[in-house]
């Protein structure tokens, strides 16, 4: 028994050496004078003046405007669906 006391009286003492050389380290390094840093410089950004004026010569194409992307959906009923309100592509609000 009497070594591993002194075993672990030596452990204790490292220990506690070690803390006191980081808590020493840390007190002395937050001692330092504080640098000043320097504002950054504003970076220069172009401008331009927007004025109204009369649009061009209207272009007139023919075509068809279609999504990107289109999902097809589908859902199953039961029974047979009596009415249907609205048509494909018709715009319809909430309510």
């Amino acid at each position: 028994m009497p070594g591993s006391v002194r075993f672990s009286r030596s452990i204790s003492r490292r220990f506690a050496s070690i803390l006191l050389s980081g808590l020493l380290a840390t007190t002395l390094a937050s001692c330092k004078e504080e640098e000043k840093v320097a504002e950054p410089q504003p970076r220069p950004v172009r401008t331009a003046p927007v004025e109204k004026s009369e649009a061009g010569v209207p272009v007139v194409v023919t075509g068809r405007i279609e999504a990107l992307d289109e999902a097809a959906l589908g859902f199953r009923i039961s029974g047979r669906m009596i009415e249907r309100k609205v048509n494909v592509g018709d715009r319809v609000e909430s309510g």
